[in-house]
C-alpha cells in the first residue's frame, strides 16, 4: 500500500515511522502492518531521531531540515545556508557530536523551483541552528553514516554511483575524501 519508501526509523514504543515520496506522508507502521499517517507532508525523504527523540525528517519540497512532533506538527530547522534556499535535502543522520548530517542533492528539487544554492552539498546543523557546509564534492549526495567509532563518514554519491568516506575531526569538519567503493552497473 505505499509508493516509494524512505527513511524507516524504528521507534522503541514498538512502531516504525516510514516516509512515502510518492503519497507525500509520513506513516507510523506497526508490526501488525497496520498503518496510520502522522503527518502530510510535500516530499518527505530520509528521517532519524535527535537526542530528544525527536522525528527529524528531510523535507523535500519545503526545502528544509524539520522536527515532527507525534501530534503531526512540525518546526523547520533549517531551510537556508549562506541566505539561500536549500536544494532538497535527502537524508539526515545525528553524529558521534550530536549535531545533525544532511545531504542536499537537487534530486528531488521541484520542477519550476530555483536551484539557489550552485552546488549539491553535505552540511552539519548544530543544536543552535548553525548551518556549516562539510563538502560540496560530490555531485549528488545521497545516502550517509559514521563508523561504529564515529572516526570517519560515509556518503554515497547517486551520480557518480560510489562512496566517499572522509576522516572526521573533532569539531566535525571532514578531510582526506577518498573513495571507499564503486556501484558500476
Amino acid at each position: 500500500g505505499f509508493g516509494f519508501t524512505e527513511g524507516p526509523m524504528w521507534d522503541p514504543a514498538g512502531f516504525l515511522y516510514v516516509s512515502d515520496e510518492t503519497i507525500n506522508k509520513i506513516f507510523r507502521v506497526t508490526s501488525d502492518g497496520k498503518k496510520a499517517e502522522v503527518i502530510s507532508l510535500g516530499d518527505p525523504d530520509g528521517n532519524t531521531f535527535d537526542r530528544e527523540h525527536r522525528l527529524i525528517d528531510c523535507a523535500s519540497v519545503l526545502r528544509a531540515i524539520v522536527a515532527v512532533a507525534p501530534d503531526g506538527k512540525y518546526e523547520i530547522l533549517a531551510d537556508h545556508y549562506a541566505g539561500k534556499k536549500f536544494n532538497s535535502p535527502n537524508d539526515v543522520i545525528i553524529g558521534p557530536d550530536g549535531a545533525m548530517y544532511f545531504t542536499d542533492p537537487t534530486l528531488d528539487l521541484v520542477a519550476g523551483e530555483k536551484q539557489e544554492i550552485p552546488f549539491q552539498g553535505v552540511y552539519r546543523l548544530d543544536h543552535k541552528g548553525n548551518v556549516r557546509l562539510l563538502t560540496k564534492d560530490l555531485s549528488q549526495p545521497n545516502g550517509l553514516a559514521f563508523s561504529p567509532d564515529g572516526k570517519r563518514f560515509y556518503v554515497d554519491d547517486s551520480d557518480k554511483r560510489n562512496i566517499l568516506t572522509y576522516d572526521v575531526a573533532p569539531d566535525g569538519t571532514l578531510k582526506n575524501g577518498r573513495i571507499f567503493g564503486e556501484e558500476p552497473g
